[in-house]
């Protein structure tokens, strides 16, 4: 058996998208990717355990994420999988946000850092703001809302704009009045 090349990599591919197996992410198919971004390809079920080169058996993950899987089982490595699935559906916002948002950590700290320990902001709908929909809310269901504008990312860029600049005006006012 030879070492699985290209063509299997491109099988792979094709068959399971441009994301990591292990960690969800993207990974960069083009020849000056960084070497952290290029697809190896991984054995599900290692071949010191058993494992084939066969295409089931292999899928495309980041070199760190390769190794960190390293010469686990098969059913060890789709455990841990699952487990990171669960974590991740967790940590995803209900209401649909843009991957800016979702991704950009420093941006939140920032935001999370102006906003008052015990500010709650509230929902005309159903409670905090990304809060699930329940029972508890008579009538509101995930398809009652509507749906967003495609403008809505810079409205919301605007609303948060205009809420922090009326809040230093109101800062300063106090301190100055």
């Amino acid at each position: 058996m030879g070492a699985p090349g290209s063509q299997k990599r491109e099988q792979l591919r094709t068959r399971d998208g441009d994301e990591c197996w292990w960690c969800f992410k993207a990974m960069d198919f083009s020849p000056q990717a960084r070497a952290t971004q290029v697809p190896t390809i991984e054995h599900l079920e290692p071949k010191s355990l058993g494992g084939s080169n066969l295409i089931d058996n292999l899928a495309l993950c980041h070199p760190g994420c390769n190794k960190q899987l390293a010469n686990r089982s098969r059913a060890e490595k789709e455990r841990l999988r699952e487990r990171r699935m669960r974590r991740l559906e967790r940590k995803t916002p209900t209401l649909p946000l843009p991957a800016s948002l979702i991704f950009a950590p420093r941006v939140a700290k920032t935001a999370a850092a102006k906003l008052p320990a015990r500010v709650a902001v509230k929902s005309d709908l159903a409670g905090p703001v990304g809060a699930p929909l329940t029972e508890d809310a008579p009538g509101i269901s995930p398809q009652a809302l509507p749906a967003p504008s495609p403008d809505w990312q810079r409205i919301a860029i605007l609303a948060v704009a205009s809420a922090t600049f009326c809040a230093g005006l109101c800062l300063g006012l106090l301190i100055n009045g």
